[in-house]
């Protein structure tokens, strides 16, 4: 008998079954400094980072133990795990752009911000340094 090994999926990968929220949740509304602002009907505030970004929201199939579950859609990302999975990462950087569309990057400084649905988050290495193991001192 022959048994598959099975496929490592990353966390951030959308399934099948995850479906993006509509459109027609979205609204216009206003920032409290009157700036005009994109927003769900019902918005709650994990729809928004620190920064005061609207994420789009996705939906998620779990298992019963509360894992992704669905046929891996590999192209995809879900946006929510991607946040999550960054906003965990340890290595110091900074969270630049939002995808605007496919061809343009928006800064989060960007003022209009609060006028784009975000559903992907950048990550930038800039520098590194090359270490040697052996050079490291154990956490005590």
């Amino acid at each position: 008998m022959t048994i598959a090994p099975e496929i490592v999926v990353p966390y951030i990968t959308a399934r099948e079954g995850a479906e993006a929220d509509s459109f027609f949740n979205l609204r216009m509304g206003r920032r409290p400094d009157g700036r005009p602002r994109l927003r769900y009907v019902d918005e709650a505030p994990p729809d928004r980072d620190l920064k005061d970004v609207l994420w789009a929201r996705y939906s998620t199939s779990l298992d019963t133990f509360g894992q992704p579950c669905g046929t891996p859609r590999w192209r995809m990302v879900h946006s929510h795990r991607q946040r999550v999975t960054i906003a965990l990462l340890p290595v110091p950087g900074v969270h630049r752009p939002l995808e605007a569309n496919q061809r343009h990057l928006l800064p989060y400084r960007h003022p209009q911000i609060g006028m784009f649905l975000a559903s992907h988050l950048v990550r930038e290495l800039r520098d590194h340094k090359v270490v040697n193991l052996d050079d490291l001192v154990p956490a005590a």
